[in-house]
């Protein structure tokens, strides 16, 4: 009865709400890339280096705290992507 309702609603709303919605997706993503990278920074003192470890463990870092928040991101957008 829900997935009726919301299908729905999806037909309903304007392609302006929408693209509304999906923008503000991809701006939290944005955000969320922001925030970790400055977190980063602020926290590790990171500079740019030659030394391969160093990279390694930034790549970590960076893969390991990003991808469930952009994984959530895109599950919540697929919804509307899909409508």
């Amino acid at each position: 009865m829900e997935n009726r309702n919301l299908q729905e609603k999806f037909k309903l709303a304007s392609s302006d709400q929408l693209l509304k919605w999906l923008v503000w997706i991809f701006v939290s993503a944005i955000a969320a890339v922001a925030a970790v990278f400055i977190f980063y920074l602020f926290n590790f003192q990171g500079s740019l280096t030659l030394e391969h470890e160093r990279w390694g463990t930034f790549g970590d870092f960076m893969g390991g705290t990003l991808s469930p928040i952009l994984s959530f991101l895109a599950l919540t957008a697929l919804p509307y992507v899909s409508a």
